[in-house]
């Protein structure tokens, strides 16, 4: 948007940032509408923040970046920051637009948007570390997930993003809607764990295309019986 910066999403017209870009939004309802929110670029520099989220349950750390117009360029946190939350257990790979999602290359960042939520990417150094790993196909409403490849996992724990949770391996699952939900799964193994989120959008195909041919069959042998019943045939 010419002359503007984006700051971020609000629930309502008017209303406040609920979401930055790359955060997560806990919805009250199935259907909400997102407002984006903008700034006036008048051509001096903004403090731009961006949050470093280290794991899930931990306190996200903030920087702010001092900006050249509309955009900023800022160097990544790294371990030898003093503001770095170091994670036992694990190693520190870098830095994610999305949670468990591909490393930012390069110590820099650059970004045109007011607030941003970067996510460390782990790797464990535990032999036994389980890894959230799961497929699904989805058919319609109903999505048939399957975590029996994730490695050394011993339990498993669904979130499906509809208010079901699910303790299987592998199960299906039919949604009450068509709609786009966020599912997660937690895997553990003793006192590791390991998370897994993604985006499942699912949509209401109507009824099955032999349905209909069973109708016409029916509609057709109800034809038949009265044409029948008045001598016709």
């Amino acid at each position: 948007m010419d002359g503007q910066i984006f700051a971020g999403w609000s629930d309502s017209p008017t209303g406040g940032i609920v979401a930055y870009v790359g955060g997560t939004y806990v919805a009250s309802s199935q259907d909400v509408t997102l407002y984006a929110v903008w700034v006036a670029d008048d051509g001096t520099s903004k403090n731009f923040t961006v949050f470093y989220q280290p794991y899930e349950g931990a306190d996200p750390v903030t920087k702010l970046v001092a900006s050249n117009g509309n955009s900023a360029v800022h160097t990544l946190m790294t371990e030898d920051d003093e503001d770095f939350v170091s994670r036992v257990g694990y190693k520190f790979v870098g830095w994610s637009e999305t949670e468990g999602g591909k490393v930012i290359e390069g110590g820099s960042y650059s970004t045109e948007a007011m607030n941003v939520v970067l996510y460390a990417v782990w790797s464990s150094t535990s032999a036994t570390f389980p890894e959230a790993t799961f497929e699904y196909t989805v058919d319609g409403l109903t999505v048939s997930f399957d975590a029996s490849m994730a490695p050394n996992a011993l339990t498993w724990f669904w979130d499906l993003g509809d208010g079901t949770k699910v303790g299987l391996k592998s199960f299906e699952h039919t949604f009450p809607g068509a709609g786009t939900y966020l599912v997660s799964l937690t895997v553990t193994n003793g006192g590791q764990q390991d998370v897994k989120k993604v985006y499942i959008t699912v949509e209401d195909s109507g009824p099955s295309i032999w349905i209909y041919v069973a109708i016409i069959a029916i509609v057709a042998i109800m034809a038949v019986a009265v044409l029948h019943y008045k001598g016709v045939i």
